[in-house]
């Protein structure tokens, strides 16, 4: 079934990770084909400081956004989030009395009044304008009309604490308590030791954007030329109608990438995949490549949690691979295939 889909991401410009705007792009190519109904981005605003570890990023990209509504004559709508953190019940109570006074929350539930169709809500980043959402209009979360598809956190040890899981931990535990099905994808087993490998219970995976990039458009070449150069000095537009910088595409096919989420948003356009990369619908694939399975999740305000596999729905599934071996073979041959589209 086709889904209405909302986007929360930390998608900035300069960039926080360039695998945001790999997500941005993928859904935009599910939009186009009319396999989901994108009805709005929700950018988090979350980092006063715009500092994560020794990079700088900027502020929230409506520059990438409006490349791909341009490239894909779409007019998808854009929110920008709630700046003050949510710590404890108290808080998120005052932010619920704000909510209106925040784009991001406002559009989230226009969507979930209006929406024809059931709705999806990918959790990319924060986790907190979801949660304030449900605390404000808790009725419009319910079971069977929206899914949260959670990607965050660890599937293993819990500490360090995955990054996404870290803008805002007592957000985190808090989605599990929605009444909506929750869907979650945890991004790896364990953050330590790097480097990262692909696991059961995780949805990470990595490419090569060598495989991509010469097989783009000149229109997402750019888009994505004007992401990982941190292009300040052109317009978002003319940028992109340009002709595309050859060594800098050069350049950027030398480098890999690590990716998420993926998964979830397949389901959400009704979509399975098989082990060898090819997209089928969701009812008509026999043997999936990964699932999502009934688990029980125990989540403390601190972030940290505990998980055990469930014999019965609980109202929370949890991502789980079948074909480590395959996975990343057929994850890019799918995403290639949609970017084409573009």
């Amino acid at each position: 079934m086709k889904h209405t889909v909302l986007l929360t991401t930390d998608l900035y410009h300069p960039h926080n990770d360039p695998n945001d705007h790999w997500n941005l792009a993928t859904l935009f190519a599910l939009h186009k084909a009319g396999q989901i109904d994108l009805a709005g981005v929700l950018c988090d605003e979350d980092k006063p400081d715009r500092k994560r570890w020794s990079d700088n990023f900027g502020d929230p990209s409506i520059e990438s956004i409006a490349q791909l509504n341009y490239l894909t004559a779409s007019f998808v709508p854009v929110g920008i989030g709630s700046h003050d953190p949510i710590r404890c019940d108290a808080d998120l109570l005052r932010a619920a009395e704000n909510g209106e006074r925040v784009s991001s929350i406002r559009l989230m539930l226009s969507v979930l009044e209006s929406s024809a169709l059931p709705v999806d809500i990918h959790l990319t980043g924060s986790c907190r304008d979801v949660v304030i959402a449900a605390a404000m209009r808790p009725d419009l979360f319910r079971r069977g009309r929206v899914r949260v598809f959670l990607n965050a956190g660890t599937w293993g040890p819990q500490e360090p604490m995955e990054y996404n899981v870290s803008l805002e931990p007592y957000a985190f535990s808090k989605v599990f308590e929605l009444p909506c099905d929750v869907y979650w994808a945890p991004c790896f087993e364990k953050l330590e030791p790097y480097p990262y490998h692909v696991s059961e219970r995780a949805n990470y995976y990595e490419i090569d954007q060598g495989e991509f990039l010469p097989e783009l458009s000149p229109g997402l070449q750019n888009y994505f030329l004007y992401m990982f150069d941190h292009v300040r000095t052109e317009g978002w537009l003319s940028y992109i109608q340009g002709e595309v910088r050859a060594d800098r595409l050069r350049h950027w096919c030398g480098v890999k990438r690590q990716m998420w989420s993926t998964p979830g948003f397949l389901l959400s356009a009704g979509l399975a995949c098989t082990s060898d990369g090819t997209l089928l619908p969701e009812g008509e694939c026999a043997d999936p490549l990964f699932a999502y399975t009934p688990v029980r999740v125990r989540c403390a305000p601190s972030g940290l949690l505990e998980w055990e596999d469930a014999a019965a729905d609980t109202g929370v599934a949890m991502f789980r691979l079948y074909d480590k071996e395959r996975y990343v073979r057929a994850m890019t041959k799918l995403v290639l295939e949609l970017l084409k589209t573009i």
